[in-house]
């Protein structure tokens, strides 16, 4: 689907209207795309828009520049929990786990090193800190147990494997599942897939990989663009993958640069949890 996204992220299915749902960043934009026929319902909320994940209640929740928020049918966005009160800070690409929890990261003024924060946000509560530490959080998915949690950070190079407690949804140990070398491009948005294998986003490397609940390339797949920014699956083995045009050179020559792609798995995605539960 041809579009021009800055930076297009976040791509959700959407079962209630047969929709792909996804983002464009800096823009503000969220986009209800009809895969089928390409049109395409672009609403500006009025800030800078991290992710969204369908809302058990209608609507989306929101990951947003200044904190979390809930997105009504109409496109309209109203904060829920102002938990970034810094000029320059932003959330970032965010996810659901089963009990229906929103994780999202937020970004340090300037991408500053080691001030990128994981954050939780619960269904009726103020959302907490769940790690320190990060620069440039991203990707986030499950295990298909729920027992692990991965996370990418961008700026590290690398896809964190996390253990994970459901019940209270809290992290435990921490190893590097996942290293992209510098020269290959970064490691961005990431899902899951019925195989309990992660497919990788890279930025900069002109692919999307994957790879198996072990950390071990078992594929790649080369795009016309340079900088795929995120993937998710549709209702069957499609995976759709979200791209931009943010920071590249003048005449880069990329016309699909922005849009996002399809591509046959050949494999189901695993479950994607709403808000709410």
């Amino acid at each position: 689907m041809k579009a021009a996204a800055e930076t297009g992220e976040g791509p959700v299915w959407d079962a209630r209207t047969g929709q792909l749902v996804w983002v464009d960043i800096p823009a503000g934009v969220l986009h209800r795309s009809d895969v089928s026929t390409g049109a395409d319902t672009a609403t500006d909320v009025g800030m800078m828009l991290g992710a969204v994940a369908v809302a058990t209640t209608g609507g989306w929740a929101a990951a947003a520049e200044d904190g979390f928020g809930l997105i009504d049918a109409a496109g309209r966005l109203g904060l829920v929990d102002r938990v970034l009160a810094e000029p320059g800070t932003r959330m970032n690409d965010a996810a659901c786990d089963r009990r229906g929890r929103m994780w999202a990261g937020s970004l340090g003024v300037g991408v500053a090193s080691g001030a990128g924060i994981l954050h939780c946000w619960e269904p009726g509560q103020r959302s907490r800190v769940a790690l320190r530490g990060l620069t440039l959080p991203n990707g986030i998915a499950w295990s298909l147990s729920g027992q692990q949690m991965y996370l990418a950070d961008s700026s590290a190079g690398v896809v964190y494997e996390f253990g994970f407690d459901a019940d209270d949804g809290r992290l435990g140990g921490r190893r590097v599942l996942v290293e992209v070398p510098a020269a290959e491009g970064v490691p961005d948005g990431l899902c899951t897939d019925a195989d309990g294998c992660l497919w990788l986003a890279v930025w900069g490397g002109w692919q999307v990989r994957r790879y198996d609940p072990e950390g071990c390339l078992l594929a790649t797949v080369d795009f016309p663009v340079a900088q795929p920014s995120a993937c998710g699956f549709g209702p069957d083995t499609t995976l759709y993958v979200t791209s931009a045009w943010e920071g590249l050179p003048a005449g880069h020559g990329q016309e699909l640069a922005g849009s996002v792609f399809a591509l046959d798995a050949g494999v189901r995605g695993a479950e994607v949890h709403p808000f709410g539960g």
